[in-house]
């Protein structure tokens, strides 16, 4: 199930970002991650769109499967 409502599952948005679990940029380490926000919910996943403050880059964090 794809919730973004209105686009085609082969046209998602969603960008080939590396996906987390922990609340820490994935390549510096940093706790300093702001949502940008955009989730999205499908594959059995809620993921949130963040960046990192102090190096910039982009991932996924997931916050939770769905059963």
């Amino acid at each position: 199930m794809d919730v973004n409502v209105g686009i085609p599952v082969a046209m998602s948005p969603e960008p080939e970002l590396p996906m987390i679990q922990e609340r820490r940029c994935p390549t510096c380490q940093s706790e300093q991650i702001e949502h940008t926000g955009h989730v999205i919910a499908g594959d059995g996943m809620i993921k949130s769109a963040h960046r990192c403050e102090p190096c910039g880059t982009a991932f996924w964090l997931v916050r939770k499967r769905i059963p």
